[in-house]
């Protein structure tokens, strides 16, 4: 899945009807694991425009998340404001188009898009690579400072 072919799609509940559209995806970077989650860092939730306020639809509400379909488990949502929490990770506000430092290339990119997908094994979904021209850079050849 393509962050920039999600961006925009409605979410719809268990009854297929709009209650929001996407407007980023979160993901949760854990600097202490040491482990494939620091490598490739697993969805957090989505932020979510619904009746004029951004709104936090945590991971585990989300039934399918998919390039043509993103749909929760429920028909209910906390409508609370988003806050974001440490280790959060807005990826098209704070990661796409910006320029990142490739530590390998030793070089600065600029983030053309980003790609999430399941690793084999795991039913998370993750972020599985950034975009920086033609072809994609597995995340974990990045050095990331926030």
């Amino acid at each position: 899945m393509i962050l920039s072919q999600l961006v925009g799609r409605p979410i719809v509940d268990t009854h297929r009807e709009k209650v929001a559209t996407l407007k980023d995806v979160i993901v949760l970077i854990n600097q202490e694991s040491g482990t494939s989650e620091e490598t490739y860092p697993h969805l957090s939730g989505l932020l979510a425009r619904m009746a004029g306020r951004d709104v936090w639809i945590p991971a585990s509400q989300i039934a399918f998340l998919t390039e043509q379909q993103i749909q929760l488990t429920s028909t209910k949502l906390n409508l609370e404001r988003f806050v974001r929490r440490d280790g959060e990770i807005m990826l098209g506000y704070d990661v796409l188009d910006k320029q990142l430092v490739d530590v390998e290339g030793r070089r600065v990119v600029r983030v053309n898009d980003l790609a999430l997908g399941r690793i084999p094994g795991e039913p998370a979904v993750r972020l599985v690579a950034i975009d920086i021209s033609l072809r994609a850079l597995a995340l974990g050849a990045l050095f990331l400072e926030w």
